[in-house]
């Protein structure tokens, strides 16, 4: 339990980062799906992706702005956290690099509800929607963002 500075485990609680603290990573595994036949997809056809990943970053945090109140019983601070590519735990062939195309979760699983929908009702809304976002329904993502 960390109730004050002097606790045993209290630099490991306030941050994981800095010399000798190796053996207090946090990794991340990241995999997407990305997404082989765009145009087509766009044009109606069924997608074609691909799993890609593991991407591995490392999570390191510091808490920050400590303040105890109560006895110890109470503690506020900020947190920052950061993320670090890890390019030897990530699979092989994987780089910081790689970009992928995917698909607006939020639009897709809008467009999968219209489908719920009577059908006058549906058709009024997909023009609608598809001239809103037809330019908009792909992103690309790299890997490597700042």
């Amino acid at each position: 339990m960390i109730d004050s500075t002097s606790a045993s485990n209290y630099e490991a609680w306030q941050t994981n980062f800095g010399p000798g603290k190796d053996d207090m990573n946090v990794y991340y595994k990241l995999y997407f799906f990305d997404l082989q036949n765009p145009v087509e997809t766009l044009a109606g056809e069924k997608p074609v992706v691909v799993e890609r990943g593991p991407y591995v970053y490392n999570e390191y945090f510091i808490k920050f702005d400590i303040e105890w109140s109560d006895h110890g019983d109470t503690v506020t601070y900020n947190n920052q956290r950061f993320y670090v590519f890890n390019q030897e735990e990530t699979g092989a062939g994987l780089t910081s690099e790689d970009e992928f195309t995917l698909p607006y979760p939020s639009v897709v699983t809008f467009d999968y509800l219209l489908g719920t929908l009577p059908p006058s009702v549906n058709e009024a809304l997909t023009v609608q929607i598809y001239v809103s976002f037809r330019k908009n329904y792909l992103f690309r993502l790299f890997v490597y963002w700042n």
